[in-house]
């Protein structure tokens, strides 16, 4: 904890210590070190909560040189799209987080916005974006095929399957985007916890509750998916991530007021690890309930 924290104040301490660690922890995959890009978003989403929209704004313009670069020499859009993309989001997500806005907002109006984005692709490229999921999906399973030597166990995938991948990838890619840069966010605000407020982020992110707003959202886009309008699909992976962050802060604020309320979170996440489907889709039904009963007044914080 003492080397992060000393890592924490190294980075505040000049622009330019910021900025150039971002650079090199976001050309790192360039150089085949993988899985520390990430890092250069916690350090835009640390600087903006510590100083603001300006010097933020400067170390997102640093770790963005590379993704740039990377657009322009080889159309690499999947390396764009985690660093340059995640890091704007951070960016702006922060900068709400500063501005004292909880984090339920933030989640809601990050779901609200990746609607938005899924809503304006469907309008600009209709129905080309479930034929441009279908063949990236007929490309990988044609290398997968290829990659086999028992030609006995090819790989297929049915109509039904294949209507259902194609209409929720858009959706899907679009969620996991914002839902990274929340992750993201969470580690950059427990890492200025850490430095300056010890246990901050354990009482904010236990408090995550969403408005009946989303519940409506998800109603309407449920009941048009189910109606076969081909958009709503999109919609529904955007809602439910959202959800399923909710009931983890639920689930979490729940089991910590129980006598060694560590252990009853440990068999949580090792449950939620081994049996994600399950878990996953009962934490989403009880955030859902939560945004329109509002189990944490009616029942958490009562029984405490």
């Amino acid at each position: 904890m003492n080397l992060l924290k000393n890592f924490g104040l190294f980075t505040l301490r000049s622009q330019l210590h910021a900025g150039l660690l971002a650079l090199v922890f976001s050309l790192a995959p360039i150089f085949g070190i993988p899985l520390v890009a990430w890092v250069a978003i916690m350090i835009i989403g640390l600087v903006t909560l510590r100083h603001g929209a300006g010097q933020g704004f400067i170390v997102l313009i640093w770790s963005a040189v590379p993704s740039l670069v990377m657009v322009f020499l080889s159309t690499d859009m999947y390396f764009f799209s985690q660093v340059l993309c995640g890091g704007l989001i951070v960016w702006f997500l922060a900068l709400l987080l500063r501005a004292h806005y909880p984090w339920s907002v933030l989640l809601e109006i990050a779901a609200w916005l990746a609607i938005v984005v899924v809503l304006v692709a469907h309008l600009a490229f209709g129905g080309e974006i479930y034929a441009w999921w279908a063949a990236k999906l007929h490309a990988l399973i044609a290398q997968y095929n290829q990659a086999i030597v028992d030609e006995d166990v090819e790989l297929m995938i049915p109509k039904q399957a294949l209507f259902y991948v194609t209409h929720i990838a858009t959706g899907f890619l679009t969620a996991m985007v914002c839902l990274n840069a929340v992750f993201n966010l969470l580690v950059a605000r427990w890492w200025q916890a850490l430095i300056f407020n010890p246990g901050g982020l354990s009482r904010e992110f236990l408090t995550i509750r969403l408005s009946y707003r989303l519940v409506i959202g998800l109603i309407i886009a449920a009941v048009l998916a189910a109606l076969r309008v081909e958009w709503a699909f999109d919609l529904l992976p955007i809602f439910l991530g959202a959800f399923f962050i909710a009931g983890f802060s639920l689930m979490n604020a729940w089991l910590m007021r129980f006598k060694r309320g560590w252990i009853w979170l440990l068999l949580f996440y090792i449950l939620l690890l081994l049996r994600f489907m399950i878990i996953g889709a009962a934490v989403m039904v009880m955030a859902i309930v939560d945004s329109i009963v509002d189990i944490r007044k009616r029942w958490i914080v009562k029984k405490s």
